[in-house]
């Protein structure tokens, strides 16, 4: 090697490490803000994911100096897309074929149709169509991991990245109040374990409420809701898709650089989904090693979330209105009574 070349080899090692280096200053204030976030919500008692933002927002005066900035938006968005591929994991085939048909087609359904109702609410309150994907879709799959998701098949601009805060905090809040609220329900109409658990998976957004709603009613009830859940969940990947693929027609998509390439068609980060699910339901890996990567994707989600709160100001939060709120609270209430009149009206199915 001549000593040109050398030279000209190491300037661009130094390079490469200077980049590398940009992004821990932003990575290390995610990765503490998510642990706290876990820590404390441990102790505490609360969902971690919203902790997790509100201490992301408390931290956003410190993004001012730039240092931090680049490693927060890989937080925001690569790790936050390798976080919901890292969900695939938990999604079995077999354990959700052996609900029976009826409910795998009422979940379906359920899907399709909060989905619907959040799009119909936006259209109502003149509100983007984004809008009501991400805060009717947050409602139909999963709650919080299903706006983070929602939102990095969006155009990223700052309005759609509060949008997504807010969708966190209210379907996080409507949860835990479905949680507490929803027992009560099904013991005022005298629902079975069985019914009851499928009301919960169908009708509570976070997985997290959804089982302790279950359990609070009995175990027979906690493991139907948790399994009628993953049905919730693995309707992300197609949900997912389509929302990637329509906003990269439309004219917002394009002005944000979404359209063109067969990646907005299936995102990549979905193929992680897949890939993970099919290896989860061939019984090749040990359940131990897919609930670490699960657990590992709840992590990165942490981290994202965190991410994202330190890069929105709670001014931009606060000119959001209550039009948003609104759009996560008639999904709720639609979807709660939709499934109660399903379970009523076809009680041999179920």
């Amino acid at each position: 090697m001549t000593l040109v070349s050398k030279n000209l080899a190491d300037t661009r090692l130094g390079q490469g490490g200077a980049a590398l280096y940009s992004f821990v200053p932003g990575l290390a204030q995610a990765i503490v803000l998510s642990v706290s976030a876990y820590v404390v919500a441990g102790f505490a008692g609360l969902p971690s994911i919203l902790l997790a933002l509100l201490f992301g927002l408390a931290a956003q005066p410190l993004v001012s100096g730039q240092v931090v900035r680049p490693g927060l938006n890989l937080a925001a968005k690569k790790m936050l897309r390798i976080g919901v591929a890292c969900l695939g994991a938990g999604v079995i085939a077999s354990d959700i074929a052996a609900l029976g048909w009826p409910v795998l087609i009422l979940c379906m359904i359920c899907v399709a149709f909060t989905i619907a109702v959040g799009c119909a609410t936006a259209r109502v309150l003149r509100s983007d169509t984004a809008s009501g994907l991400l805060f009717g879709g947050a409602v139909a799959i999963c709650g919080a991991s299903a706006a983070l998701a929602i939102s990095a098949a969006l155009p990223q601009t700052e309005e759609n990245n509060s949008k997504t805060l807010v969708a966190v905090i209210g379907v996080t809040a409507l949860s835990t109040i479905a949680m507490l609220l929803y027992p009560l329900i099904t013991a005022y109409f005298g629902m079975s374990d069985k019914a009851a658990g499928i009301f919960f998976g169908a009708a509570i957004h976070d997985v997290a409420q959804v089982v302790g709603a279950g359990y609070m009613v009995s175990d027979a009830a906690g493991e139907t809701a948790t399994m009628v859940k993953l049905v919730r969940v693995s309707c992300l990947l197609p949900v997912v898709a389509i929302i990637a693929y329509s906003m990269s027609k439309t004219s917002a998509g394009k002005a944000a650089g979404m359209a063109g390439g067969r990646a907005q068609l299936f995102p990549v980060f979905l193929l992680g989904f897949v890939a993970l699910s099919i290896i989860a339901s061939s019984g090749l890996i040990a359940p131990i090693v897919l609930d670490g990567i699960v657990d590992a994707g709840k992590a990165l989600l942490l981290m994202a979330i965190a991410a994202l709160g330190c890069l929105t100001s709670v001014q931009a939060l606060c000119k959001i209105g209550w039009a948003p709120v609104t759009m996560l609270v008639i999904p709720t209430i639609s979807l709660a009574v939709f499934a109660l009149l399903v379970l009523a009206s076809f009680p041999t199915f179920f």
